[in-house]
């Protein structure tokens, strides 16, 4: 298949699912091409363990940092070593069904509800 070079910016990002027999996964997006200004859905399909190698974990640790303050106004806290920053943890209730809590060492969120709301919205 001959490559076409056309230049898009992602508006959001649909689906990504988990690498397939093959070690491929897909990413469905919706995006705005920059010469006609229209929107189109785009599904790409990424070796698993080349695109695992682009990740530096550093960096994406520090662009959750960024991203926590700017967008979400949460606080700054990321040394918490029980959610690791995320200001909410996945555990179970009592009868075993899974469950979003608040990280009580942490306090990014005042409730398990503005917890579970934060993970409803952005995750």
């Amino acid at each position: 298949m001959k490559a076409k070079n056309k230049h898009y910016t992602v508006k959001e990002i649909n689906t990504i699912s988990y690498p397939g027999k093959e070690g491929l996964f897909y990413m469905g997006i919706t995006a705005i091409n920059e010469m006609s200004g229209k929107e189109s859905n785009i599904y790409l399909q990424f070796p698993f363990a080349e695109f695992y190698g682009w990740i530096n974990e550093s960096k994406l640790i520090e662009l959750k940092k960024e991203y926590s303050q700017k967008f979400l106004g949460l606080a700054p806290i990321y040394d918490c070593e029980i959610c690791e920053g995320e200001g909410f943890i996945l555990s179970n209730d009592i009868n075993g069904k899974d469950q979003v809590q608040k990280c009580d060492e942490c306090n990014i969120f005042k409730t398990d509800t503005e917890a579970q709301q934060h993970v409803k919205d952005y995750h």
